[in-house]
């Protein structure tokens, strides 16, 4: 199977990587999860929606960190989190166009508090402005991204490792998609969502029916 670093692979003790007490817990929680299965299936109980990296850090520090993952050999902790932290700036995404539609902030966590990475796909586009899909946002990236996906999600069931330089790839190709998501995002509305999202207090939806002409026919 896939040793999660350079060092353990050689058969020697890996070598402390120079990252926080949170990114440290993170990754013996990784290791114990291998050692007690020999997958990273204990993985999935981590997330809640960006497991690493609490947006008070900054998306710059919180790439960088995931950038030193790879450069120190963890390519598959990597991946997971470069995919973590893919999917909640999505979710961010998601809650701020809520917001922008008239949704008040108590209703858009009712919304997406269940909402897993197929589920943010598919409300996008109901709320972006232009109702252009999570794809279109994306770009070229998004085959990439969606390899990268199922990459993850096979990782934390324990249904498959995979080759280090694969994992490494994926990272990179999802942290370079994040960080063009982020900007696009923030040149099209003027919110960074990787900082304070704006929040709503009074409802601004409407309660209208269609005029009758609009649904005359209608088989449903």
């Amino acid at each position: 199977m896939l040793a999660f670093s350079r060092s353990a692979r050689n058969g020697h003790s890996p070598r402390a990587p120079s990252l926080t007490r949170l990114e440290n817990d993170f990754t013996s929680l990784c290791r114990a999860a291998i050692r007690a299965a020999g997958t990273v299936e204990a993985l999935g109980a981590i997330d809640d929606g960006g497991i690493m990296y609490p947006v008070r850090l900054g998306f710059e520090q919180a790439e960088a960190r995931i950038r030193q993952l790879i450069d120190e050999g963890y390519h598959a902790e990597a991946l997971v989190t470069s995919v973590f932290t893919f999917e909640k700036t999505v979710r961010r995404i998601v809650r701020t166009f809520l917001i922008a539609r008239g949704f008040r902030s108590r209703e858009a966590d009712v919304l997406l508090a269940r909402a897993g990475f197929q589920q943010l796909t598919t409300l996008l586009p109901c709320f972006e402005k232009e109702h252009r899909t999570l794809p279109q946002l994306v770009g070229v990236a998004w085959p990439a991204v969606q390899a990268a996906v199922k990459m993850r999600n096979k990782l934390v069931h324990g249904v498959k490792v995979f080759d280090a330089e694969e994992c490494n790839v994926a990272a990179k190709a999802v942290l370079d998609a994040t960080s063009d998501l982020r900007k696009s995002v923030k040149d099209s509305i003027g919110v960074d969502v990787w900082k304070r999202l704006p929040s709503r207090k009074k409802c601004l939806l409407q309660f209208e029916l269609p005029r009758r002409a609009d649904y005359i026919g209608c088989s449903d």
